[in-house]
This record gives C-alpha cells, structure tokens and sequence, in this order.
C-alpha cells in the first residue's frame, strides 16, 4: 500500500508539472516547448513502468498513440497547434488510451462552449454566423471536390484568435481524475 500511494504522489507530482508548465507556456506564448513535451512524456513512461510494469508500459505508449491521432486530423487542418498535439499525447503516456480519449471527449466539449461563449462575447451574433459559415463552406467544399479547402479568416475578424488549449487540457484531465479516484489505475 505504501508503494502505490509513493507513486500515486509521484505520477501527480509529474502530472501536475507538466500540466502547471504547459497552461503558463500556451497561456503566454500559444507555445509548448518540446522540451517539456519530453519531459512530461519520459515521466509518464517511466512512472508506468515502475507502476505496472511492462505493461505499464505498453498502456502508455498506446496512450500516446491514441493521444497523437486524436488531434493530428486537427492539425493537418490547421485547427489545432502542434503543441496541444504532443501535449494529449504526452498527457496518454500516464493516462493510457481510455483515459486520454476521455479526456479529449472532456476537452472537446469544453472548447466547444469556450468558442461558442467567447465568438458570441467578442463578435456579437452576426460576427459568429459569419464564422460558422466559413466553416460551413469549407466543409461543404471539401465534401463536393474531395480535396481540403481553406478558406481564411478575416484578419480583422475577431474568431481568428487561437484558443489556448492546454488550460482546456488541464480542466480536461481534473475531471477524469476526479471522476475516476485514480492516477495508477488509469495507465494499467
């Protein structure tokens, strides 16, 4: 029992680092070093490792999997940073792909009402219809050709702004851990 709340401290120490860093970073910079992508991703490994063993290990490595392909789609569409990538998928290496795919669906619904809330608040209606239309065009454009087409925003539109997502990651992963009672039984 004292092993497993010695690596409980330990996973949420690391954790809650890697998280602290990544919303200070993407909150100042819309930046996540690589640096601490690494970091957070070696912790994450090794703290699953000692945990459970290799198949710890393998459960974190298949989190970091599903953590990448969950939003590299985005990505290649220039939704999503590369950061906020490697962020979900380091934040796989102690969650595992249950974990980390819950919390996508927990930070998708966020992100979801932070855009709605925030495009309303900082474009009025008009402005945010105007958006949605954009996107509705694209996505029927790229429907009837079969090939991606980008339609740009506005400069001056005030939805061209990129939402730091890690803070959304962070709030993400709170409630799966809370929800879930468990740092060492979610990479297992």
């Amino acid at each position: 029992m004292q092993t497993e709340t010695i690596l409980d401290f330990a996973l949420a120490t690391w954790l809650g680092g890697l998280l602290i860093a990544a919303v200070a970073s993407d909150w100042r910079s819309r930046r996540i070093p690589n640096a601490l992508i690494v970091f957070g991703a070696s912790g994450g490994l090794l703290l699953s490792l000692f945990s459970a063993g290799p198949a710890g290990v393998t459960q974190s490595l298949l989190g970091l999997l599903v953590g990448l392909l969950l939003l590299l789609p985005g990505f290649v569409l220039g939704f999503t940073g590369a950061g906020d990538v490697k962020l979900l998928a380091a934040l796989g290496t102690f969650l595992g792909p249950v974990g980390v795919l819950k919390v996508f669906a927990v930070t998708a619904v966020l992100g979801a009402a932070v855009v709605l809330v925030s495009g309303l608040m900082r474009a009025g209606f008009a402005g945010f219809v105007e958006h949605a239309q954009r996107y509705a065009g694209m996505l029927f454009a790229t429907v009837r050709t079969g090939k991606w087409i980008y339609v740009a925003p506005n400069t001056a539109s005030t939805l061209s702004r990129r939402l730091p997502m890690a803070p959304l990651m962070a709030t993400g992963v709170c409630i799966v851990l809370v929800s879930s009672r468990s740092l060492i039984g979610m990479s297992t």
